[in-house]
């Protein structure tokens, strides 16, 4: 019997492929297009459409949304590290981003998804940088194959055999960040940390800071640990420029945006 959360994993991609550009500015291209009898109310929406299509594409359309939708708190500063690195008790736990079930290019093994290798990979740095063990949190999405290698079985792989750091903690059950911060919270507490730096994309920190404090006890600390953020400065003319980096970032943005309207 199927329950509601397992539709909803169902209805996902389909809901997220009408919501997240192009498909806004898409629609109301096609709108402008029927409606060009009507010229003020048509030439208005066949412009506001292609003006979509062409901010959703663009670095600065992405951070003006993270800030409006999303605003994560800062990166961790140094003085931050320093006093992290003299209390007892911490750790860095690292929330996976996805994977890839089969890779030409390593023989057609499964391997983490670049949104996970960037978070291991700072998850990694910062264990070193403040003497704390690692863990990390990641298993397969309910649409996933049959006896798809789980994402924290990959990370305990990669981070032995190409970081030289062995995870401490492995969760490797969970589908979605709520899941995240349920099966691993428990990993945690029965180890006595107290101060948890959670490691994931920037945009994605609110949304995982709200699920592990659901489930935290009141005497754990979550800090975040945010990565992908644009340094302070002037911004440049291809900031503006469709891209496809712009264009991930902007369906990031509204992916964690629905997210947290949602409650997931």
């Amino acid at each position: 019997m199927l329950t509601p959360d397992h539709v909803l994993y169902l209805l996902k991609p389909l809901l997220l492929a009408l919501l997240l550009p192009p498909t806004p500015g898409l629609l109301l291209i096609a709108l402008g297009g029927l409606w060009l009898r009507q010229r003020k109310l048509g030439r208005g929406v066949l412009v506001a459409g292609l003006l979509y299509c062409w901010l959703s594409c663009t670095d600065w359309f992405a951070i003006q949304l993270q800030s409006l939708l999303l605003n994560p708190p800062p990166a961790l500063s140094s003085a931050q590290m320093v006093a992290l690195a003299q209390r007892s008790g911490t750790a860095v736990f690292v929330l996976g981003g996805g994977s890839t079930a089969r890779v030409p290019e390593y023989e057609f093994a499964p391997d983490l998804s670049p949104l996970s290798h960037e978070r291991l990979r700072y998850g990694v740095w910062l264990a070193r940088r403040l003497q704390a063990p690692l863990g990390f949190s990641g298993g397969i999405s309910s649409l996933g194959a049959p006896g798809r290698m789980p994402e924290g079985v990959l990370a305990q792989r990669i981070a032995s055999d190409q970081f030289g750091l062995p995870l401490r903690w492995v969760e490797s059950g969970s589908r979605d960040t709520r899941e995240n911060a349920r099966l691993s919270v428990p990993l945690l507490k029965a180890d006595g940390v107290k101060h948890v730096l959670l490691v994931t994309h920037a945009m994605h920190v609110p949304r995982a800071l709200r699920a592990f404090k659901s489930v935290a006890p009141v005497d754990m600390e979550l800090i975040p640990a945010g990565i992908d953020y644009r340094a302070e400065g002037p911004w440049s003319w291809g900031d503006f420029l469709p891209a496809s980096t712009g264009f991930h970032k902007n369906r990031y943005v509204w992916t964690e945006f629905l997210g947290l309207l949602s409650g997931h």
